[in-house]
């Protein structure tokens, strides 16, 4: 008997060392590769509709408002805020001051940070299912290099972000 409990044991421990359950854990970890939340293409300072896709996302409420932080595995990252509570509306966004509601800044990798001069975000659609919430909009949002030195951009994109990463599973 104790060799069956000793085999029986060893038995499950391999099977679930092989588990695919471990390698979907660690890509919702991580982020899956595969949801993406932000769709957005770059015009300008040597960009030419580029398109980047962002899928590791947070939104936290704050004492400014609704902060969304989005990026990717090279670490491109997209940070706005907005005014709570979020509604569907359309959101002027405003020259990047820290600290300050409605504003933007974006960071695409070898080329530096860019802060918002004007845009807007839209809030198209606020879902909600059970325990998820999923906010849908747009954003067209022109950004100035953090350094001052020539090379605006313009971002354009949509997005479809839950609040939760319970909602993607």
């Amino acid at each position: 008997m104790k060799k069956f409990m000793y085999c029986l044991l060893i038995f499950t421990s391999v099977l679930f060392a092989c588990s695919s359950d471990d390698s979907t854990n660690d890509q919702m970890m991580d982020g899956d590769p595969q949801i993406f939340h932000y769709s957005l293409r770059v015009n300008g300072d040597g960009f030419n509709d580029e398109l980047f896709s962002f899928y590791r996302d947070s939104i936290e409420s704050s004492n400014i408002g609704l902060k969304f932080t989005s990026r990717d595995n090279p670490n491109n990252s997209l940070y706005f805020v907005l005014p709570s509570p979020i509604d569907t509306f359309q959101y002027g966004i405003a020259p990047y001051v820290n600290g300050e509601t409605s504003v933007s800044s974006i960071i695409l990798q070898d080329n530096g940070i860019y802060l918002s001069q004007d845009g807007n975000v839209f809030i198209s659609e606020i879902i909600t299912d059970g325990n998820c919430t999923t906010i849908k909009g747009s954003l067209n949002i022109n950004y100035r290099r953090q350094d001052n030195a020539p090379g605006n951009i313009n971002v354009q994109g949509s997005f479809e972000v839950p609040t939760s990463s319970i909602c993607d599973e």
